[in-house]
């Protein structure tokens, strides 16, 4: 998408509408420019490097002639379907946006000055509500039997099984500050109810 004056901090922006984000339109994402040159060339990434749409050979006439003149690209193009799905959420974002705001205020304030829970950064999206949590696997175990599904975000790439195989750096930021991190739910449709339940069993946890 060309946009004039997209690109605030740099030349692209680019947008992710996977199921937990803000804008879920089933999956995918999306990419600003403010760079007609990006513009062009992203235009044709997106339909295995075909420089013309279908739609832009459509003219007083239909011409089948197009080229292709990279080879990267892959299909990866919005449906209509989707389109139209997004228009409907981008309609409904201050709302959405709302919902899951009022969700992680109601959960500072329900835990705040505790001993066990340190405060995480506001977010204006709230794409994740990510405490950190003192006993945090018990916690989550507690939660789970209570019918509350819970997460982590994120497990360090450096904990994988795989890049156990690099050279391990000292990482003692992360290594103090990952195994407290305990995900709380938080969606666009999550009622009160259901927050005031949540509350209520994390701090029976701890008060146990």
């Amino acid at each position: 998408m060309y946009t004039p004056g997209a690109g605030k901090y740099a030349d692209i922006t680019i947008w992710s509408f996977q199921a937990v984000k803000s804008l879920p339109i089933f999956d995918g994402g999306a990419i600003t420019t403010n760079d007609e040159e990006i513009y062009k060339k992203l235009r044709t990434l997106t339909w295995l490097g075909v420089e013309k749409s279908t739609f832009e050979r459509v003219g007083k006439k239909y011409t089948w002639d197009y080229d292709i003149r990279q080879a990267e690209g892959t299909k990866s193009y919005m449906t209509d379907v989707q389109a139209v799905i997004g228009l409907g959420q981008l309609r409904r974002l201050p709302e959405l946006l709302a919902k899951r705001q009022e969700c992680q205020r109601r959960y500072n304030e329900a835990f705040r000055g505790k001993s066990w829970f340190k405060e995480p950064m506001y977010s204006q999206t709230v794409q994740y509500y990510t405490p950190q949590f003192e006993n945090r696997n018990e916690l989550g175990e507690w939660l789970a039997e209570k019918g509350i599904a819970t997460s982590v975000h994120f497990k360090p790439l450096s904990e994988m099984i795989y890049w156990r195989k690099a050279v391990k750096r000292p990482l003692p930021v992360t290594d103090r500050v990952w195994p407290k991190l305990l995900t709380l739910p938080v969606f666009s449709s999550i009622k009160n109810e259901e927050i005031d339940y949540i509350i209520q069993n994390v701090l029976t946890f701890y008060e146990r």
